[in-house]
Protein backbone atom coordinates (compact mmCIF):
# COMPACT_ATOMS: atom_id res chain seq x y z
CA UNK A 1 0.00 0.00 0.00
CA UNK A 2 2.88 2.51 0.94
CA UNK A 3 4.60 1.14 -2.01
CA UNK A 4 1.27 2.52 -4.42
CA UNK A 5 1.04 5.72 -2.38
CA UNK A 6 4.71 6.66 -3.29
CA UNK A 7 4.35 6.12 -7.21
CA UNK A 8 0.72 7.90 -7.03
CA UNK A 9 3.04 10.75 -5.33
CA UNK A 10 5.51 10.74 -7.46
CA UNK A 11 2.69 10.81 -10.34
CA UNK A 12 0.64 13.71 -8.81
CA UNK A 13 4.12 15.74 -8.78
CA UNK A 14 5.34 15.12 -12.03
CA UNK A 15 2.34 16.40 -13.15
CA UNK A 16 2.35 19.12 -11.49
CA UNK A 17 5.79 20.20 -12.59
CA UNK A 18 4.99 19.23 -15.58
CA UNK A 19 1.96 22.06 -15.85
CA UNK A 20 4.30 24.13 -14.01
CA UNK A 21 6.79 24.36 -16.84
CA UNK A 22 4.03 25.01 -19.59
CA UNK A 23 2.86 27.93 -17.98
CA UNK A 24 6.25 29.41 -17.69
CA UNK A 25 6.08 29.03 -21.67
CA UNK A 26 4.76 31.05 -24.43
CA UNK A 27 1.34 29.39 -24.96
CA UNK A 28 0.77 28.08 -28.39
CA UNK A 29 -2.44 30.33 -29.74
CA UNK A 30 -6.05 28.69 -29.80
CA UNK A 31 -6.63 26.55 -32.58
CA UNK A 32 -3.03 25.91 -33.54
CA UNK A 33 -1.98 22.84 -35.56
CA UNK A 34 2.07 21.97 -34.56
CA UNK A 35 3.90 20.90 -37.21
CA UNK A 36 7.34 19.63 -38.22
CA UNK A 37 9.61 19.40 -41.59
CA UNK A 38 12.80 18.07 -42.20
CA UNK A 39 15.16 20.52 -44.17
CA UNK A 40 17.77 19.43 -46.94
CA UNK A 41 20.17 19.42 -45.04
CA UNK A 42 18.89 17.54 -42.18
CA UNK A 43 17.29 20.24 -39.59
CA UNK A 44 14.22 19.35 -38.05
CA UNK A 45 12.28 22.66 -38.44
CA UNK A 46 9.18 23.38 -36.07
CA UNK A 47 5.98 25.42 -37.48
CA UNK A 48 2.43 26.50 -36.27
CA UNK A 49 -0.74 26.67 -38.72
CA UNK A 50 -4.00 27.84 -38.18
CA UNK A 51 -7.12 29.11 -40.31
CA UNK A 52 -7.40 28.52 -43.90
CA UNK A 53 -7.44 30.96 -47.05
CA UNK A 54 -4.46 33.22 -48.33
CA UNK A 55 -1.32 32.73 -47.07
CA UNK A 56 0.45 34.64 -44.43
CA UNK A 57 4.03 33.23 -43.03
CA UNK A 58 5.53 35.05 -40.13
CA UNK A 59 9.04 35.18 -39.78
CA UNK A 60 10.00 36.07 -35.68
CA UNK A 61 13.23 37.55 -35.35
CA UNK A 62 16.57 36.56 -33.28
CA UNK A 63 16.35 34.13 -30.35
CA UNK A 64 12.19 34.41 -30.74
CA UNK A 65 9.88 31.55 -31.13
CA UNK A 66 6.75 31.35 -33.51
CA UNK A 67 4.41 32.09 -30.82
CA UNK A 68 5.62 35.41 -30.58
CA UNK A 69 2.84 36.34 -33.01
CA UNK A 70 0.23 34.96 -30.67
CA UNK A 71 -2.07 38.18 -31.39
CA UNK A 72 -1.26 37.62 -35.38
CA UNK A 73 -2.16 33.98 -35.95
CA UNK A 74 -5.64 34.55 -33.41
CA UNK A 75 -6.88 37.43 -35.88
CA UNK A 76 -5.47 36.27 -39.24
CA UNK A 77 -6.35 32.95 -38.90
CA UNK A 78 -10.47 33.70 -38.96
CA UNK A 79 -9.81 34.93 -42.54
CA UNK A 80 -6.24 33.71 -43.76
CA UNK A 81 -4.25 30.36 -43.33
CA UNK A 82 -1.24 31.40 -41.37
CA UNK A 83 2.14 29.95 -40.75
CA UNK A 84 4.49 30.95 -37.76
CA UNK A 85 8.24 29.33 -38.09
CA UNK A 86 10.57 28.61 -35.66
CA UNK A 87 13.80 29.51 -37.50
CA UNK A 88 16.39 26.43 -36.98
CA UNK A 89 18.10 27.07 -32.94
CA UNK A 90 15.12 29.10 -32.00
CA UNK A 91 11.75 27.48 -29.99
CA UNK A 92 10.45 24.17 -30.93
CA UNK A 93 12.76 23.62 -34.14
CA UNK A 94 16.42 21.75 -33.89
CA UNK A 95 19.41 22.97 -32.43
CA UNK A 96 21.56 23.19 -35.36
CA UNK A 97 25.70 24.10 -35.69
CA UNK A 98 25.38 24.85 -38.99
CA UNK A 99 23.55 27.02 -41.29
CA UNK A 100 22.99 29.46 -39.40
CA UNK A 101 23.62 32.39 -41.81
CA UNK A 102 20.43 34.56 -43.47
CA UNK A 103 20.83 32.91 -46.61
CA UNK A 104 20.58 29.63 -45.18
CA UNK A 105 17.79 30.91 -43.18
CA UNK A 106 15.84 32.24 -46.18
CA UNK A 107 16.70 28.99 -48.02
CA UNK A 108 14.81 27.34 -44.99
CA UNK A 109 11.48 29.19 -45.83
CA UNK A 110 11.59 28.55 -49.56
CA UNK A 111 11.85 24.64 -48.23
CA UNK A 112 8.83 25.12 -45.73
CA UNK A 113 7.07 26.81 -48.84
CA UNK A 114 7.94 23.64 -51.13
CA UNK A 115 6.85 21.63 -48.23
CA UNK A 116 3.57 22.58 -47.84
CA UNK A 117 2.86 23.39 -51.49
CA UNK A 118 2.33 26.42 -51.21
CA UNK A 119 1.11 28.32 -55.09
CA UNK A 120 0.89 31.99 -53.75
CA UNK A 121 1.59 33.50 -49.87
CA UNK A 122 2.70 37.09 -47.95
CA UNK A 123 5.71 36.89 -45.91
CA UNK A 124 5.93 39.14 -43.18
CA UNK A 125 9.57 38.86 -40.93
CA UNK A 126 10.34 40.96 -37.98
CA UNK A 127 14.22 41.64 -37.15
CA UNK A 128 16.43 39.61 -37.75
CA UNK A 129 13.38 38.14 -40.43
CA UNK A 130 13.75 41.39 -42.37
CA UNK A 131 17.26 40.31 -44.01
CA UNK A 132 15.80 37.02 -44.36
CA UNK A 133 12.82 38.38 -46.66
CA UNK A 134 15.41 41.13 -48.08
CA UNK A 135 17.68 37.57 -49.06
CA UNK A 136 14.43 35.55 -50.06
CA UNK A 137 13.33 37.94 -52.98
CA UNK A 138 17.03 37.96 -54.31
CA UNK A 139 17.30 34.18 -54.23
CA UNK A 140 13.51 32.89 -55.08
CA UNK A 141 11.72 35.77 -56.37
CA UNK A 142 8.85 34.29 -57.51
CA UNK A 143 5.27 34.79 -58.65
CA UNK A 144 4.20 32.99 -55.81
CA UNK A 145 5.53 36.03 -53.63
CA UNK A 146 2.02 38.16 -53.11
CA UNK A 147 3.87 40.39 -50.87
CA UNK A 148 6.60 41.37 -47.97
CA UNK A 149 5.89 42.95 -45.05
CA UNK A 150 9.04 44.35 -43.03
CA UNK A 151 8.90 44.78 -39.38
CA UNK A 152 10.92 47.09 -37.30
CA UNK A 153 14.13 45.10 -39.07
CA UNK A 154 17.64 46.38 -39.90
CA UNK A 155 18.49 47.77 -43.60
CA UNK A 156 21.22 49.86 -43.35
CA UNK A 157 24.52 48.51 -41.50
CA UNK A 158 26.25 51.75 -40.03
CA UNK A 159 29.09 51.50 -37.60
CA UNK A 160 26.75 52.37 -34.55
CA UNK A 161 24.63 49.36 -35.38
CA UNK A 162 27.53 47.32 -35.69
CA UNK A 163 28.85 48.78 -32.02
CA UNK A 164 25.26 47.18 -30.53
CA UNK A 165 25.98 44.35 -31.81
CA UNK A 166 29.61 43.85 -30.02
CA UNK A 167 28.28 44.89 -27.11
CA UNK A 168 25.23 41.96 -26.90
CA UNK A 169 28.10 39.61 -28.00
CA UNK A 170 29.87 40.19 -25.18
CA UNK A 171 26.86 40.35 -22.52
CA UNK A 172 26.25 37.04 -24.10
CA UNK A 173 29.39 35.38 -23.35
CA UNK A 174 29.86 37.15 -20.18
CA UNK A 175 26.66 36.90 -18.77
CA UNK A 176 24.12 35.82 -21.22
CA UNK A 177 20.88 36.13 -18.77
CA UNK A 178 21.53 39.87 -17.59
CA UNK A 179 22.17 40.46 -21.54
CA UNK A 180 18.57 38.00 -22.74
CA UNK A 181 16.67 40.17 -19.80
CA UNK A 182 18.24 43.38 -20.97
CA UNK A 183 17.19 42.31 -24.50
CA UNK A 184 13.56 41.51 -24.19
CA UNK A 185 12.51 44.47 -21.89
CA UNK A 186 14.33 46.40 -24.10
CA UNK A 187 11.56 45.04 -27.05
CA UNK A 188 8.57 47.09 -25.37
CA UNK A 189 7.19 50.52 -24.93
CA UNK A 190 4.10 49.22 -23.60
CA UNK A 191 3.27 47.92 -19.84
CA UNK A 192 3.72 43.59 -19.85
CA UNK A 193 3.35 41.35 -16.74
CA UNK A 194 6.76 40.17 -15.03
CA UNK A 195 4.81 36.90 -15.94
CA UNK A 196 4.98 37.65 -19.98
CA UNK A 197 8.81 38.54 -19.86
CA UNK A 198 9.91 35.34 -17.90
CA UNK A 199 8.10 33.40 -20.61
CA UNK A 200 9.89 35.90 -23.59
CA UNK A 201 13.27 35.36 -22.01
CA UNK A 202 12.73 31.86 -21.20
CA UNK A 203 12.04 31.62 -25.02
CA UNK A 204 15.06 33.25 -25.82
CA UNK A 205 17.60 31.24 -23.47
CA UNK A 206 16.49 27.64 -25.66
CA UNK A 207 19.12 29.58 -28.24
CA UNK A 208 22.35 28.80 -27.33
CA UNK A 209 25.47 30.85 -26.88
CA UNK A 210 26.90 29.96 -29.79
CA UNK A 211 24.25 30.13 -32.01
CA UNK A 212 22.69 33.16 -30.70
CA UNK A 213 26.36 34.70 -31.47
CA UNK A 214 27.09 33.05 -35.15
CA UNK A 215 23.20 34.45 -35.84
CA UNK A 216 24.25 38.15 -34.76
CA UNK A 217 27.81 38.11 -36.26
CA UNK A 218 25.72 37.48 -39.90
CA UNK A 219 25.67 41.44 -39.56
CA UNK A 220 29.51 41.86 -39.69
CA UNK A 221 29.49 39.83 -43.00
CA UNK A 222 26.59 41.18 -45.39
CA UNK A 223 26.74 44.09 -48.11
CA UNK A 224 23.46 45.90 -46.95
CA UNK A 225 23.80 47.66 -49.95
CA UNK A 226 22.56 43.99 -52.31
CA UNK A 227 19.62 44.36 -49.88
CA UNK A 228 18.96 47.64 -51.47
CA UNK A 229 19.88 46.79 -54.81
CA UNK A 230 17.36 43.90 -54.19
CA UNK A 231 14.81 46.35 -53.08
CA UNK A 232 15.16 49.03 -56.13
CA UNK A 233 14.90 45.69 -58.55
CA UNK A 234 12.10 43.82 -56.97
CA UNK A 235 8.38 43.76 -58.59
CA UNK A 236 6.52 42.57 -55.85
CA UNK A 237 4.48 44.97 -52.98
CA UNK A 238 7.04 45.86 -50.31
CA UNK A 239 5.63 47.05 -46.67
CA UNK A 240 8.49 48.58 -43.62
CA UNK A 241 6.52 48.94 -40.42
CA UNK A 242 8.82 50.33 -37.36
CA UNK A 243 8.48 51.25 -33.94
CA UNK A 244 8.02 54.66 -32.37
CA UNK A 245 10.98 57.12 -34.02
CA UNK A 246 11.63 55.46 -36.99
CA UNK A 247 10.80 58.16 -39.02
CA UNK A 248 14.23 59.70 -39.45
CA UNK A 249 15.30 55.88 -40.22
CA UNK A 250 13.20 55.58 -43.13
CA UNK A 251 13.87 58.76 -44.11
CA UNK A 252 17.00 58.29 -44.98
CA UNK A 253 16.36 54.91 -46.59
CA UNK A 254 14.30 56.62 -48.96
CA UNK A 255 17.26 58.81 -50.19
CA UNK A 256 18.69 55.52 -51.87
CA UNK A 257 14.93 53.47 -52.36
CA UNK A 258 11.94 54.42 -52.49
CA UNK A 259 9.84 52.16 -49.50
CA UNK A 260 6.42 52.71 -48.48
CA UNK A 261 6.44 52.54 -44.58
CA UNK A 262 4.49 52.98 -41.67
CA UNK A 263 5.38 53.92 -38.37
CA UNK A 264 2.85 52.83 -35.05
CA UNK A 265 3.65 55.37 -32.08
CA UNK A 266 3.94 54.19 -28.41
CA UNK A 267 5.55 50.71 -30.16
CA UNK A 268 8.79 49.58 -29.28
CA UNK A 269 10.81 46.91 -31.36
CA UNK A 270 8.18 44.39 -30.58
CA UNK A 271 5.72 46.44 -32.61
CA UNK A 272 3.09 43.79 -33.42
CA UNK A 273 2.87 43.28 -29.52
CA UNK A 274 2.76 46.67 -28.04
CA UNK A 275 0.24 47.28 -30.29
CA UNK A 276 -1.45 44.43 -31.77
CA UNK A 277 -4.90 46.32 -33.17
CA UNK A 278 -2.88 49.00 -35.13
CA UNK A 279 -0.58 46.20 -36.49
CA UNK A 280 -2.81 43.78 -37.71
CA UNK A 281 -4.94 46.58 -39.26
CA UNK A 282 -1.84 47.66 -41.52
CA UNK A 283 -1.30 44.40 -42.47
CA UNK A 284 -4.71 43.67 -43.07
CA UNK A 285 -4.52 46.54 -44.76
CA UNK A 286 -1.70 45.94 -46.90
CA UNK A 287 -3.37 42.24 -48.16
CA UNK A 288 -6.73 43.34 -48.98
CA UNK A 289 -5.23 45.49 -51.12
CA UNK A 290 -2.86 43.34 -53.55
Amino acid sequence: MKKMFSIILVLVLFLISSLHGQDAMLAIPKGCKENYFITSDGIRLHYLTAGKGEVIIFIPGWTMPAEIFEKQIEHFSKTNLVIALDPRSQGKSAQATEGLSIDREAKDVKELVDHMRLSSYYLVGWSLGGPVLYTYLNLFNAPSIKGIVVVDAPLKIDAAFLSRITLRIKGLLLNKPETIDKFVRGMYKQAHSESYFDKVKKASLITPTNSAITLLSNFFFYNDSAWIQTLKTTDKPVLFIGAEGKEEVFKAINEEVKINYVVIPGSGHAVFVDKPVEFNHILQDFISKK
